[in-house]
């Protein structure tokens, strides 16, 4: 198994690349990066610093990940974007590193993000969630294992939804969710 790297690609020689990866076309890879196993990025894909990458993930067209929090309280300080094994990210994905000193950012295995997702600061997305396209997450969101969220659903700041609770599209969700639970609206 070898490393897969094209020729119009800018990959870091500090980066961590492993087995089997493969790395697009004008791919950005920049240095404080670890890709596991088997991970697969497409077309024009951006991995900024501070980025780590499980095994058998695979990020579409200009996903980017890593990139800086939009939140005033972020001073420059070293933080996290993590995905575990089995992430997805489809187009236009955009995961940003947490704000705090070490602070994670993270994406837990098997979870499928769709075209548009933009997944903020400390947020924790739990293990095989289904996120629809265009879902906006705010800072400090929590989302629990196995739940699902339609299109253009927007969630506000510090909000949880339990685990196993499907979102309807167009839903803006300013409020905990039990798990369980079924939501559609405002």
């Amino acid at each position: 198994m070898t490393v897969h790297i094209h020729p119009t690609a800018l990959v870091s020689k500090k980066a961590q690349i492993l087995e089997d990866v493969t790395i697009g076309p004008y791919c950005i890879v920049e240095g404080d990066v670890v890709i596991g196993e088997g991970t697969k990025l497409e077309a024009f894909v951006h991995v900024r610093d501070c980025v780590r990458i499980g095994k058998n993930c695979r990020l579409f067209e200009h996903s980017v990940v890593g990139g800086l929090p939009q939140d005033f309280d972020f001073k420059g300080e070293k933080s996290w974007a993590v995905l575990e094994d089995g992430v997805t990210l489809r187009e236009n994905v955009t995961v940003h590193r947490a704000s705090g000193e070490d602070k994670k950012t993270v994406i837990r295995e098997g979870s499928f993000l769709m075209e548009g997702v933009h997944v903020a600061h400390n947020v924790v997305v739990g293990p095989n969630c289904v996120i629809a396209n265009k879902v906006g997450l705010a800072g400090y969101v929590t989302i629990g294992e196995g739940a699902v969220l339609g299109g253009m659903v927007g969630v506000h700041q510090f909000v949880r939804v339990g685990r196993y609770c499907m979102l309807g599209a167009l839903s803006k969700v300013v409020k905990d969710v039990p798990p369980f639970t079924l939501v559609d609206g405002h």
